[in-house]
């Protein structure tokens, strides 16, 4: 395709984007688990009996870790079976996007038709993502990795409609995103589009990878009053989710808020076994097997994650009213290892910052801690671990209602909204 009209529409070079129509990865992914699943139990089922010998007759207690590859088969046919029944029940379920492509600098929006009976009580979330694909390593250890560029989660406006449940949502994308890449070579952009809903049975999962460029164009079809429902709900959530949160306490004196430790218990853990599993290779090839160089390299880096993982898990940051100001606590297991106070005068701006990412699959989650900076130019850190863009909005309107901060806001911390280096979890 070289006819020079692909030059202003560059989205046309990609077969699936002929139309406003998008269909889902559901399908592919179903085959797929099925594929990667017999492969891998194929493969992995006679690891049980080498491991048995090499435990029973060998005394070789470390082969136990070889137990791990039949025990990810059992987990891989889960996800196989759950694939399958989740595309059986919902059916394709395409998105019409309007406007078309989805526009930075303008709407992301449309409507999705779910095969589902209407349920008002059903709450459908949608999180759109501008993903980085970058390869990483060199040689043999080469892979192919994702890191999120931007987000934003909203609650998707749900009505009867023709196959049973019509959903109707927008985004407001800001200037200056990456665009979709349809060449895809070692780095390239996309935007990945998420449906989710919890419903009894099987749970509602689907990724889109829409078309999103910079053409500044804004929805003409969709029904105002559905976005303007469902952005009150949305609204809704975000507060009651960010008082779930923010422990708000009332003292003599003065307000009080309390971030205790092991709030980041899930993926902390999670980080730390990973971590302390690659420091013990690390430990075991250097005074075992002689491999200093690569043993310190592996052990170190799973070190390095160990650590910051325990730091995750058993930090707690307090923050105090006081006369005419805010003053905060840091702790490490109970044990005072920073904090600062800061006279409301001081405040030049508030503002949300990426702190950390963890993905799951091709499903990416940021997220966001509130700060100030004062006119020194300093920061300070005043709340944690807001989950999502909305989320870590909601918690800056409330701690400005709630300890007075009149300085202006940003919307993102001044060099980018996220991090690119910052720390990611994957799992």
């Amino acid at each position: 395709k070289t006819d020079p009209a692909y030059t202003d529409r560059p989205w046309l070079l990609n077969d699936d984007w002929q139309t406003n129509t998008i269909r889902s990865s559901s399908k592919a992914s179903m085959w797929m688990a099925w594929g990667f699943a017999i492969f891998w139990n194929a493969i992995s089922s006679i690891t049980p009996f080498v491991a048995y010998e090499e435990i029973v007759e060998k005394q070789n207690t470390i082969a136990l870790i070889a137990l791990i590859f039949p025990l990810i088969g059992i987990g891989l046919l889960v996800w196989a079976i759950r694939r399958t029944l989740e595309w059986r029940r919902f059916g394709p379920a395409p998105i019409m996007l309007d406007p078309f492509p989805g526009s930075i600098g303008g709407h992301v929006g449309g409507t999705i038709d779910v095969n589902l009976p209407f349920d008002p009580n059903a709450r459908f979330t949608l999180t759109l993502t501008n993903i980085h694909s970058y390869e990483s390593g060199s040689g043999k250890n080469r892979s192919q990795k994702e890191k999120a560029v931007w987000q934003d989660a909203i609650i998707a406006h749900a009505e009867p409609g023709a196959s049973g449940t019509r959903l109707t949502f927008r985004f407001d994308v800001p200037e200056g995103q990456s665009p979709s890449d349809t060449e895809k070579d070692d780095s390239y952009h996309l935007w990945r589009l998420n449906l989710a809903a919890d419903i009894p049975g099987t749970d509602l999962d689907r990724d889109y990878e829409i078309p999103v460029y910079p053409t500044g164009q804004q929805s003409r079809l969709l029904s105002g009053y559905a976005i303007e429902r469902a952005r009150s709900e949305q609204s809704k959530l975000d507060e009651e989710s960010v008082r779930n949160v923010i422990n708000l306490e009332h003292t003599p004196q003065g307000k009080r808020l309390f971030f205790p430790m092991g709030r980041n218990l899930g993926g902390g853990l999670m980080g730390f076994l990973v971590g302390a599993i690659f420091a013990g290779v690390g430990w075991f090839l250097v005074f075992r097997e002689g491999q200093t160089i690569f043993g310190s390299i592996f052990g170190g880096i799973g070190t390095l994650v160990a650590i910051a993982c325990f730091y995750a898990i058993f930090n707690s940051l307090e923050v105090r009213q006081v006369p005419n100001g805010i003053r905060t606590i840091r702790r490490l297991l109970r044990i005072p290892v920073g904090g600062s106070q800061l006279h409301l005068g001081q405040v030049a701006e508030v503002y949300k910052h990426s702190s950390m990412q963890s993905q799951s699959g091709g499903k990416h989650t940021v997220y966001y801690d509130v700060l100030v900076r004062d006119n020194a130019g300093k920061k300070h850190t005043i709340a944690v671990g807001f989950k999502g863009k909305s989320q870590a909005e909601a918690a800056m309107r409330l701690l400005e209602r709630e300890f007075g901060l009149r300085a202006p806001r940003r919307e993102q911390e001044p060099d980018a909204e996220i991090d690119p280096l910052g720390p990611e979890v994957s799992y």
